[in-house]
């Protein structure tokens, strides 16, 4: 089953990198320009430099601060060209003006054929009040369709960056805006990668999240894992990154589906690229991992001090 679908996963992905290849990238000011058309705006020093933004100051206040977070291309509300969704991360002080209040702005957009970006919608369900520019960050992760539909779905990550507790969710455009998918089998297995990155970040106080990633599993497949071997597969990594995510195949109760992931050190440095098929079953109720298959890509090993 496996070899059957090498081939077109690795066409898929061909097709994907091409699109991304092929799709402009605006730069931060030319983004920023959306929300702030007339209104000066100068490089500074993010507030906390957590997060590793390019900052901006909008007009006279220092305390107002703009910065574009991460962007991800797809084919979100139609099927014939890309599309970029990126997060803008505001903090607006007291004495400074309101036309963008602080929090976690997304805009949906495309580019046109001078590379100028055009503001398609600046989607509501993905907007979050919390303040920027601390531990917490909420951004989108990458695009993938999980219906077979030809468009393709969006995965955000919300993750408080102190702690390493990260939660993964998924949003279709529904026509008028995104909406959260709570239903589907991959929603299982980001959830499983998101308490190996927790574990990760945790090291030796990482029994909860260990227990909850177990948790995620089928009684056969958790008969052949445990904390140990959960350790193990991350040897001395401190994160782990997903950097990609496919369906391959989806029934009413089964599920087979691809994941590519980063094993990073604190710094952020990849240690080991690998990938992983899940089948995932439906059990009372449930979905759970019921079998993996693990393949490394490449290890870098680290160089020594």
């Amino acid at each position: 089953m496996y070899k059957r679908f090498s081939l077109v996963i690795f066409l898929l992905a061909s097709c994907y990198l091409l699109t991304s290849a092929q799709t402009e990238q605006p730069d931060d000011i030319a983004i920023l320009r959306l929300l702030y058309r007339t209104q000066p705006l100068t490089t500074t020093e993010s507030p906390k430099d957590v997060n590793a933004l390019n900052c901006y100051q909008v007009g006279e206040a220092t305390d107002h601060i703009a910065a574009v977070d991460r962007r991800v291309v797809g084919k979100f509300t139609q099927k014939e060209s890309p599309e970029i969704l990126t997060m803008v991360s505001i903090a607006v002080g007291s004495g400074a003006p309101l036309p963008v209040p602080t929090g976690f702005h997304a805009l949906l957009l495309r580019v046109d054929k001078e590379g100028v970006p055009e503001l398609i919608t600046r989607p509501q369900t993905l907007q979050r009040k919390s303040a920027p520019f601390t531990s917490r960050r909420w951004r989108p992760i990458l695009s993938t369709d999980i219906d077979f539909d030809e468009q393709d779905e969006l995965v955000m990550a919300d993750m408080d960056q102190r702690t390493g507790i990260e939660s993964y969710s998924i949003y279709r455009w529904n026509g008028k805006d995104f909406m959260a998918i709570t239903d589907n089998p991959a929603l299982a297995l980001l959830a499983f990668y998101a308490h190996l990155d927790a574990i990760a970040h945790a090291g030796e106080d990482a029994e909860q999240q260990i227990n909850m990633a177990l948790a995620q599993l089928s009684p056969k497949l958790k008969g052949q894992n445990s904390a140990d071997s959960l350790r193990q597969r991350l040897q001395t990594a401190k994160g782990v990154e997903i950097e990609g995510l496919k369906i391959l195949i989806k029934g009413a109760a089964n599920a087979l589906v691809r994941v590519q992931y980063n094993l990073v050190t604190a710094e952020g440095k990849s240690l080991e690229k690998a990938q992983a098929d899940y089948q995932i079953k439906r059990i009372d109720g449930r979905w759970l991992l019921d079998t993996e298959r693990l393949k490394v890509l490449t290890t870098e090993v680290p160089k020594q001090p």
